[in-house]
């Protein structure tokens, strides 16, 4: 079988078997899956297998496919990061384990600036932020009113910047 299969349900993707193996949970058979030669870069519905096991928290899933080739800073065609999507989830150790492994906070903040600005407020004082501050990792909060109708309200944004490497 070729585990970069994608299947399908009444004309519409779900995906390939690895994605759907890490949405619900079951880690043995992505393990066999990407020993199996499951591309850890393919992209379906707009995600990655990082991405997807950065949602759910699959943290032995996350460092299989890192060793097997997996971009931790590969921007979705939805504009979608690994890491943004582990800070949807405020999960420290995922958000720990992508930054150990190169993953950028400035790409996903560059890649969804409004979303990560609201994600940021609502972390604020969490174990997300301790960490984040205690690697050197610093925000900071803006209004963009240039080229706005005076009637408009200011566009909140955020920038990063991460210390060098």
């Amino acid at each position: 079988m070729d585990p970069n299969l994608t299947f399908y349900l009444a004309s519409a993707s779900l995906g390939c078997y690895l994605d759907e193996a890490i949405k619900f949970g079951i880690s043995d058979i992505a393990h066999l899956l990407i020993a199996a030669g499951a591309d850890p870069n393919r992209t379906d519905m707009l995600a990655s297998p990082l991405m997807q096991a950065s949602n759910h928290g699959e943290l032995d899933v996350m460092e299989d496919l890192i060793e097997h080739g997996a971009n931790v800073n590969e921007v979705s065609g939805s504009k979608y990061t690994p890491m943004s999507r582990a800070f949807t989830t405020g999960d420290v150790e995922v958000i720990k384990m992508l930054i150990e492994h190169g993953g950028s906070v400035e790409i996903a903040v560059q890649s969804t600036p409004q979303q990560m600005y609201r994600l940021f407020h609502h972390l604020r004082g969490t174990d997300v932020d301790r960490y984040l501050q205690s690697q050197g990792i610093i925000f900071k909060f803006t209004c963009v009113t240039a080229g706005v109708p005076k009637e408009a309200p200011p566009t909140p944004a955020l920038s990063c910047r991460m210390p060098p490497h």
